[in-house]
């Protein structure tokens, strides 16, 4: 709900906490990469979002919303501009 509610740092320290004991979570690594892309870290969110799709196919559209969505994200015209983004 931290997310929702523009409580990106807050959110993110939950999120951190998460992953600590379950780093293999694809739902909460993509909440992570929102937060971080919220807050202006590309390059960490970013990651994160290769993460969260990495031998997951069907993270796609998830991983495509939170990139797309943040307003420090980014847009793609084409879906294998996207999925070549984050090989």
């Amino acid at each position: 709900m931290l997310l929702l509610d523009g409580e990106y740092a807050a959110a993110a320290d939950l999120y951190r906490q998460v992953l600590a004991q379950r780093p293999d979570d694809p739902l909460t690594r993509t909440s992570f990469s929102a937060c971080l892309l919220e807050m202006g870290d590309r390059a960490a969110g970013e990651a994160n979002l290769r993460l969260a799709l990495r031998g997951r196919p069907q993270m796609i559209g998830r991983t495509t919303a939170a990139l797309a969505m943040a307003s420090h994200g980014r847009f793609f015209l084409r879906p294998s501009g996207f999925k070549k983004f984050l090989s």
